[in-house]
């Protein structure tokens, strides 16, 4: 008889409660589209190839070309990381960023800015066609060496200002976060091999 009754109870309790969407924080309401299949958790894929680039255009080659120079003694150590590190840091860094941004404008307005709304994707393009700009210029300083100190202090004043603004921003998600970090990071090794230049 106890069997039953508690049976019955069971039955007639409701699977769940459904609360309101506005009491629940941003990752509870993505449960539901992840359980569908239809979101996904942030920092996923992108996020990893967000930081790979980082790592290989802001550390690995980098730090390869500048060894390479010091063992073969082609260049002084600060001039190779000046030289490489607007080759490798702003050159390529931006310009893969800037062609993220024309083919993906979302993550760069979503993902690093937190702007869910699709006219940002007009102003990420903007920023696209301005870093591409300077990342093929810094680029081909490799095959000029005169542009060397000014591309350095571009991309030191674009740098340090980037990674101050997401400081302010309080930057929470991943790709903010390695954004603001390798941004602080190339922004320091200019202003210091700047201040080499010009001593």
């Amino acid at each position: 008889m106890t069997e039953t009754i508690v049976g019955q109870e069971f039955q007639q309790r409701p699977a769940f409660v459904k609360l309101p969407t506005e009491s629940l924080c941003p990752h509870q309401r993505m449960l539901p589209e992840i359980e569908k299949g239809t979101s996904s958790l942030p920092g996923g894929t992108t996020t990893m190839l967000q930081l790979l680039v980082v790592l290989l255009f802001m550390l690995i080659l980098p730090v390869i070309s500048i060894v390479w120079d010091t063992v073969f003694g082609t260049a002084e150590l600060m001039a190779s990381i000046g030289k490489w590190f607007v080759h490798w840091g702003v050159g390529w860094r931006l310009v893969a960023a800037g062609a993220h941004q024309l083919f993906k404008p979302s993550f760069t307005a979503k993902d690093i800015f937190e702007i869910d709304d699709p006219r940002a994707s007009k102003l990420v393009l903007e920023i696209g066609f301005g870093n591409l700009a300077i990342g093929t210029t810094a680029i081909a300083s490799l095959y000029f060496p005169a542009w060397i100190d000014g591309l350095a202090l571009a991309g030191a004043i674009f740098y340090a200002l980037a990674g101050i603004q997401h400081v302010r921003n309080r930057a929470s998600t991943r790709p903010e976060i390695v954004a603001m970090v390798s941004d602080l990071g190339i922004a320091a090794i200019l202003i210091v091999y700047l201040c080499w230049r010009a001593a």
